[in-house]
């Protein structure tokens, strides 16, 4: 029974990929469900499609203002027809990475303009957003505001000290992390190879430590 269940899993997850890759630039789409700030989930021609938002980065869960940031995407469009405006680029969880527009403004945008994202530099170099971020920065709102955003850049820092780098495979059925990027268990890895901190490792994806190098 597991053997079948499987297989039906398998072909529903190719079936959902395939259609998905032939998706427009730009289309309409109703917004079914909101994840956090910069990520939501919208129908079209009845498939549910996970949008990651491009160009930023708002606060993760546990983070400040991370309530804040995704009410003001689910008041901004949650149950909305939205414009989705995309290259057709998905990420490694196969979210599509793109802005969404209603009445003529964009959602990446307003998050910015209102405190509640980061220009997210490390994927973007659209220079307005950038423009964006430094008059958010100069109202002290949002995670600018005083306190916050002394919060939140101390909650950046900690994300960049990595005492320990390990070595993944870049793919979500992977479950280990190596010491070396030579471990056996990576051999058979058919996407990319990536380095990571333990802890994120851990913590943020479950992984464990791999079998050849636990002796």
């Amino acid at each position: 029974m597991g053997n079948y269940l499987h297989f039906f899993i398998s072909i529903f997850a190719l079936i959902t990929i395939s259609t998905s890759d032939k998706l427009p630039k730009e289309f309409e789409a109703k917004v079914i469900g909101v994840k956090d700030g910069d990520t939501i989930e919208v129908l079209y021609n009845n498939e549910p499609i996970i949008i990651r938002l491009e160009h930023i980065d708002c606060p993760e869960k546990k983070e400040a203002y991370w309530k804040r940031a995704k009410q003001f995407t689910s008041d901004f469009c949650f149950g909305k027809k939205v414009k989705v405006i995309s290259k057709g680029k998905f990420d490694r969880y196969r979210r599509l990475i793109a802005e969404i527009k209603y009445n003529d403004k964009i959602l990446n945008k307003e998050l910015v303009a209102n405190g509640y994202a980061i220009h997210f530099k490390k994927y973007s170099t659209d220079a307005s957003y950038d423009s964006l971020e430094s008059i958010a920065k100069q109202k002290n709102i949002g995670i600018w505001s005083q306190k916050s955003s002394i919060n939140y850049l101390e909650q950046e820092k900690k994300k960049t000290k990595c005492k320990k780098e390990v070595f993944i495979c870049n793919s979500t059925a992977s479950k280990t992390y190596h010491y070396t990027k030579e471990c056996g268990g990576l051999k058979h890895c058919k996407d990319s190879i990536r380095t990571i901190c333990k802890e994120k490792a851990e913590k943020k994806f479950g992984r464990v430590l791999c079998g050849f190098e636990k002796n």
